[in-house]
Order: C-alpha cells, then sequence, then structure tokens
C-alpha cells in the first residue's frame, strides 16, 4: 500500500514478539508499478526479522479484504512461501495478520506440514455500521480459516463481538495495538494561544466523519470558534470534497489540512495539540486516541467500538456517532473542560497495556496455547508471518 500508516500496526505485532521468537514475515501487496502477468520477490533481514516482500501486479495498491483475491495474487503467495522454506525453513507456527487474503497460506501450511496457526485481525469491516464483511465474496474462505485457527485475537472487544454476530466461532483473545511510550509528556509550546484540536485520519469520510466535525464547529458561536484551531492530519479520497465542506462552511481560517505524514511525525503533532478529536463511525482500536492518551493529551470521542476499551469520561468527551449537536456541545465545553481532562491524562490514564513488552505477552500467550508447550518452549518457536 501506498499509505504511511498502512501496517504500522503490523509491524508493532511482530516487533513485539520478536524478541523471544525466530520470526520470518512473508508479506504480499499489489503494485501497480510491477506488469500486471508478474511479480517480484525481494527478501532481506529487516531489524534482524527475515523478510520476504512479494509485490504482484495489480490496477490498485490498497488492500480491499472485501475483494476476491486473484489467482495472481494467490500464485505470488505461493512463490513468496517457497522463498521462505528454501531460505529460513519450515515454520512451527503461522501468525496470518488481517483476514481473508494471507488465509490461504495459513491453510497451505497446515495441510503440507500440520503448522498450527493464530489470526489477528484489525479491520472494521465486521461492523455493522461498516457492513463491508457482510457484502463481501470472501466470507466463505474467512470462516473456514476463522474455524481451523488455534485461536483468534482482536484488538478490541467491539471487534471481537462483531465477528462473533457473523458466526465466526473460535477461541478469541483481546490483545490491544502496540502505542509505543513517551519517555516523558512533552508540555505545550508556550506561545499556544486557544485551543489547538487534532485530528489524525484517513480522509474517507464514510469512516471518519470528517464532514460531521467540520458542520459541529460550524455551529459554535462565532467567539467560541475564534478560540479553536482544527489541525486534520492524513491523507484520502475525500480530501477536495471535504476542503470545500469547509470554505462552504466559512472554516478556511480555523480548519488546516496537512495531508499525509508519516508516522515519526504523528507524535510530534500530538505533542504540539491540546487535544485529539476522534469523530469516527467506527474504530477497530483507533491508534491516533490512544497515543493521544499515552502522550498525555485527553480527547474528545465517539463512542464507535474500539475506543470503549480505554475511554473514561475522566479524560476524554465521549459522543454518541453521528450525533452533530452533541459533538458540538462537546467542542463548545472543551476549552474550559481541558485543564481537568488534561490532568486527568496525564496522572491516571494507564497506557502500560499497549507497550511492546505486554502485548508480546499476550501473543506468546497465545501461542504457547497452540503449541500446546510451556512458556520456555516459546523462547526457541520459529514464526512465520503472513500479511
Amino acid at each position: 500500500s501506498n499509505d504511511a500508516l498502512a501496517g504500522i500496526f503490523v509491524r508493532r505485532q511482530i516487533e513485539a514478539v520478536a524478541p523471544r521468537c525466530s520470526v520470518a514475515v512473508l508479506s504480499v501487496v499489489a503494485d501497480p508499478n510491477v506488469p500486471l502477468d508478474g511479480f517480484r520477490i525481494d527478501a532481506a533481514e529487516e531489524l534482524g526479522v527475515y523478510t520476504v516482500r512479494v509485490r504482484f501486479g495489480s490496477s490498485q495498491s490498497a488492500y480491499a479484504p472485501d475483494q476476491a483475491a486473484s489467482r495472481h495474487h494467490i500464485q505470488a503467495a505461493r512463490a513468496g512461501l517457497e522463498q521462505v522454506l528454501r531460505d529460513w525453513g519450515r515454520a512451527d507456527l503461522c501468525h496470518v495478520h488481517v483476514l481473508p487474503h494471507p488465509g490461504p497460506i495459513a491453510l497451505e501450511m497446515r495441510a503440507r506440514f500440520a503448522t498450527p496457526y493464530v489470526v489477528s485481525e484489525h479491520w472494521s469491516g465486521y461492523f455493522r455500521a461498516d457492513g463491508r464483511y457482510a457484502a463481501s465474496p470472501n466470507r466463505t474462505l474467512t470462516e473456514q480459516v476463522v474455524a481451523k485457527a488455534s485461536g483468534v485475537a482482536t484488538v478490541s472487544n467491539a471487534l471481537r463481538d462483531a465477528m462473533c454476530g457473523h458466526g465466526l466461532a473460535s477461541t478469541y483473545r483481546v490483545v490491544p495495538n502496540v502505542v509505543p511510550p513517551r519517555p516523558e509528556v512533552a508540555a505545550l509550546a508556550s506561545d499556544a494561544t486557544g485551543l489547538r484540536l487534532l485530528c489524525v485520519a484517513r480522509l474517507d469520510d464514510g469512516e471518519k466523519n470528517l464532514s460531521g466535525l467540520l458542520q459541529a464547529l460550524a455551529m459554535l458561536s462565532p467567539a467560541r470558534q475564534a478560540g479553536i484551531r482544527l489541525d486534520i492530519v492524513g491523507g484520502g479520497p475525500d480530501r477536495q470534497r471535504l476542503e470545500q465542506i469547509r470554505c462552504d462552511l466559512g472554516l478556511e481560517e480555523r480548519v488546516r489540512f496537512h495531508g499525509e505524514r508519516p508516522n515519526s511525525e504523528i507524535g510530534g503533532w500530538s505533542d504540539r495539540a491540546h487535544m485529539i478529536v476522534c469523530n469516527s463511525w467506527f474504530e477497530t482500536f483507533s491508534i491516533s486516541t490512544a497515543e493521544a492518551l499515552v502522550h498525555g493529551r485527553p480527547v474528545i470521542a465517539t463512542d464507535c467500538g474500539g475506543p470503549a476499551d480505554y475511554l473514561d469520561p475522566a479524560w476524554a468527551l465521549i459522543v454518541p456517532p453521528g450525533d452533530v449537536e452533541a459533538l458540538a456541545r462537546a467542542l463548545d465545553r472543551a476549552p474550559d473542560a481541558f485543564p481537568r481532562l488534561a490532568h486527568a491524562a496525564e496522572q491516571s490514564f494507564d497506557g502500560r497495556r499497549f507497550r511492546s513488552e505486554a502485548v508480546g505477552a499476550q501473543l506468546l500467550d497465545l501461542y504457547e496455547t497452540a503449541l500446546h508447550g510451556e512458556r520456555d518452549r516459546v523462547v526457541t518457536t520459529r514464526i512465520g508471518t503472513v500479511a
């Protein structure tokens, strides 16, 4: 994918277990720069992890779990698997990220070598409000992969419940995304004036409801608007339409679109903001919301699924998804509520459960269950990761 933030959650889970396991990664992605009937395989050590990247020709670059995998995709994935087997060897366990397209590789390893596998799921398509899984041609494949998995990890209780709601029966565990800690909570710049809000999101209005956020901001009184600035970081298909909505609402001086930025910059954007806003219709976890709290910044967020696992009125203004008037009231309250919310976020929010060590320990427990072994056996386990 060309999305700078895509796959960061997968990479962080791999890094969480790599200190305790020998890990090989097989990544298969569409690439419009590769001939449609070809694929390219690159194998290298990346940060100590043997990684095989297979790029196959396609007119699309984004991973779409609701679209059927092409025969060419499957051929490319199998070629990548053979590369892993030749250069790295067989895995004791396969860890599959984001169904369904990596599923056939896990099923093949299980059939050929009796290799057990576990699944980590992050996709929002299972939510009723999203609806993509219900209309997907991949339902049968997903059902087969989940049914034969030794365990399924979801990044939130809401995602687990959504999958169960589709009859996807398995042994589930909730394993959150990794959110790196900050050495210390960064103080706001001394020249910060008014209330500076930040929204980090893909500009897909059908998921993130950024138009609703702009409408809510426009509902504030001129005096309240004058004290608020909103920075929107992210790229996506609806940027032009959203910029037009900003102009139609007269918010050019209050709202700035900054486009897609590298993940390494997001922490700096959080440091410069007072509060982070998430107005999504649905979220499996919401990395940006969790990162804000780990960085000591309170949030304004919708009750949109995954964030419910860690949101609390002590450090968040929580509103129903799609309720523009409720969001406007929260924005109106935010300047006065900020000192109390910020103090709670800094003093009371415990982000240790999101650290790499904590997430890694939960994944190791999942591996142990799949292997029917003891903890000391995991130290030498070879994990094949398919994403």
